[in-house]
């Protein structure tokens, strides 16, 4: 069955799936470039990792 069609609990884990994927591949494609000029911009690495647990949580509104 569709996990959509299950229902919005369904709905829910199949859109905080899809914001993990997301992250990830952009984590993995990103995180040296970002955190360098984060580094370069403020002196902090810890921001990128905010920045991106904070597009985690906002990721189903980016696709819309």
């Amino acid at each position: 069955m569709d996990e959509v069609a299950a229902g919005s609990g369904s709905a829910a884990r199949l859109a905080r799936r899809d914001a993990a994927s997301g992250v990830e591949v952009l984590y993995r494609a990103q995180w040296k470039p970002m955190v360098c000029l984060a580094y370069l911009l403020c002196g902090a690495e810890d921001i990128v990792q905010d920045a991106l647990a904070a597009l985690s949580r906002r990721w189903e509104h980016l696709r819309s």
